[in-house]
């Protein structure tokens, strides 16, 4: 890397200045940023060869410099666009919102074992009952890929099972656990509705998501695309789906958790859309130290390991 600034102003070797320090060539730099230099000119005492020396870096560094053409600017700002989200990523800021810098923010700095140990302590959620809630799930989105089927192939039951719509009573009699586990939607009306219904949206939203691999902002955008007809759709209801499919990759955020967790990673609460979750949520949970931990062996972590981001609802809960 080149990363020196040096400033020589001159008229001639009896006749000029020089300053050398942090700051860029920029109007921030030099009126806004907190910046430190120092300043140097023909005037000042023992500074014998100091212009002859900082003329001749920087000479050198002309002769030893590559041309920068249109081309090898369009390769670098497709780098550049591909890299910039983890500088912003340093600062807190993900899309558009603004959030605490992610060494202060608690859940993103939690090895695996703290992860998985502050999950066990819950006093409403067991993680066996989370697993059996998602396994479900998991079995109804499996049988579906292999015959190529799409969501409104499964039965009324299935769907509402998948989609959180189901009554507590429906829960335990059908499934012997409440489906209403990873965000509760039995006060959605539309979209029960919509889910009752087949409707076209919801399930080509779910097919936009893959099963298994890795789930890109792609991937995402395509989901928002179909999903955002759904009528009165919201951030609560898609990421109960989202989380269902892909629990790996995404967090139902409800009523019981969204406060808590924005707090966590000081977020506006009321400024968190669908839209944006993909940048202000995802993006944290993915640079999160758990998540990026490698699959522990034991049975138990392993299985949550496998499902780790919908797990992130167990620690922002609220009765």
């Amino acid at each position: 890397m080149f990363h020196p600034k040096l400033y020589l102003f001159y008229n001639d070797s009896k006749d000029w200045g020089l300053i050398i320090g942090s700051a860029n060539f920029t109007g921030a730099a030099f009126m806004e940023n907190t910046e430190a230099v120092i300043s140097l000119n023909a005037k000042d005492g023992d500074n014998a060869g100091v212009y002859d020396e900082a003329l001749s870096l920087i000479n050198r560094s002309w002769q030893g410099a590559e041309a920068f053409d249109s081309i090898k600017l369009s390769d670098y700002r497709r780098m550049w666009e591909r890299q910039k989200g983890k500088l912003s990523a340093l600062g807190g800021k993900y899309g558009k919102g603004k959030g605490k810098p992610l060494h202060k923010v608690a859940v993103v700095t939690m090895t695996w074992p703290e992860f998985f140990q502050k999950l066990s302590k819950s006093k409403t959620h067991s993680p066996q009952n989370g697993l059996k809630v998602l396994g479900i799930a998991e079995d109804c989105f499996r049988r579906l890929d292999k015959r190529d089927g799409s969501f409104n192939d499964l039965t009324e039951l299935e769907r509402k099972s998948v989609a959180g719509t189901l009554s507590y009573e429906q829960s335990m009699a059908a499934h012997k656990v409440d489906m209403r586990w990873f965000g509760s939607m039995t006060g959605a009306g539309m979209f029960n509705s919509a889910i009752i219904n087949k409707n076209n949206d919801v399930s080509a939203a779910l097919d936009e998501v893959p099963l298994t691999g890795e789930v890109t902002e792609a991937h995402f955008q395509k989901f928002i695309a179909h999903f955002k007809k759904v009528p009165k759709y919201g951030i609560a209801t898609g990421t109960r789906l989202l989380a269902m499919k892909r629990p790996d990759y995404f967090v139902c955020l409800g009523s019981k958790n969204k406060s808590k967790l924005c707090e966590d990673f000081g977020l506006v609460e009321s400024r968190i859309t669908l839209e944006g979750y993909w940048d202000e949520i995802c993006g944290r949970i993915q640079e999160s130290i758990w998540w990026n931990a490698a699959e522990p062996k034991g049975k138990l972590d392993s299985a949550i390991w496998k499902r780790r981001a919908a797990f992130l609802d167990v620690l922002y809960y609220e009765e």
